[in-house]
């Protein structure tokens, strides 16, 4: 698990540098400031599935002034929350009249944002809607409707992880994600040669002899093969690139044995910690 523990805190690191420039933004990427309103930065991490949501809430009053976006490893976030510190500040974002979270399912993505702007320049938005790839609608509104201004829709390109939404003076203004692939159906055989690794080929070339090895047995029996279109359907449709891994050297997997090795960890020093200091408790006083 150790070159998994190295990416993640390499991605962690570099995630909270992004963040740290979202806040001084004041809620707005670099890359949405100066570049472009759909920035997708191309991405060298060997786990872009940490990039997945695991959950989100947002603080809304006569607007929605908070969002906040915490990723899979149940730990980092990424959002802005007017008038309060730190993302990280539960007590002081709950005071900002924040939603419950809400719950993103295991491989949910975020597909589109949309909604309406302020009438006026201040806060982040009115009403904001993320749509996930499942259908899920999750959507913070104002109910206050003299705020309500004009509305707004970005769609998130096929290829991308939304990693921070931006915003400036009342308006929507972008998004910035992650490039990945793993997150999507299997598609083609070109995305595994294209964009996948050699492991992911291997698993795909497995999967296609297996397909054809229950074909040729169905007819030995006398039985109809399934067939190409429904097996295309199948392998192309239905299996998303990451169900080429092995579930242990799945992102989710790696996350829950590094997280329970660090908790092991910590329970172990901890430990010793409480025997040296019992031992210094006993250690006659200096005269």
């Amino acid at each position: 698990n150790g070159p998994f523990r190295l990416a993640y805190q390499c991605w962690k690191s570099w995630l909270d540098m992004e963040q740290d420039e979202y806040k001084k933004g004041l809620g707005c990427t670099q890359w949405n400031t100066h570049y472009e309103d759909i920035y997708v930065r191309p991405t060298k991490f060997p786990y872009p599935e940490l990039f997945m949501l695991k959950r989100v809430k947002a603080c809304i009053g006569w607007a929605v002034h908070g969002l906040v976006l915490e990723f899979i490893d149940g730990v980092t976030r990424s959002g802005f929350v007017s008038d309060v510190s730190s993302i990280y500040d539960d007590e002081g974002i709950k005071r900002r009249r924040s939603t419950e979270w809400i719950d993103i399912a295991e491989g949910d993505y975020i597909v589109a944002i949309y909604g309406y702007n302020l009438a006026r320049t201040c806060f982040l938005c009115h009403t904001l809607t993320l749509k996930m790839a499942s259908g899920q609608i999750i959507e913070f509104a104002s109910q206050h409707e003299p705020w309500k201004g004009e509305p707004f829709s970005f769609s998130v390109p096929e290829t991308a992880l939304v990693h921070h939404i931006s915003f400036r003076d009342g308006k929507c203004a972008g998004i910035t994600a992650a490039e990945s692939v793993s997150h999507l159906p299997i598609k083609s055989s070109q995305r595994v040669e294209n964009y996948l690794g050699e492991k992911y080929q291997e698993t795909f070339d497995v999967i296609q002899l297996c397909m054809q090895r229950v074909d040729k047995d169905r007819e030995k029996k006398g039985d109809k093969p399934l067939g190409r279109d429904l097996w295309s359907k199948i392998l192309f449709e239905y299996l998303k690139c990451s169900d080429l891994l092995d579930a242990k050297s799945s992102t989710p997997c790696l996350l829950k044995e590094m997280q329970q090795m660090e908790a092991k960890e910590k329970e172990e020093n901890d430990k010793n910690e409480k025997q040296w200091q019992q031992q210094d408790d006993r250690k006659p006083a200096a005269v």
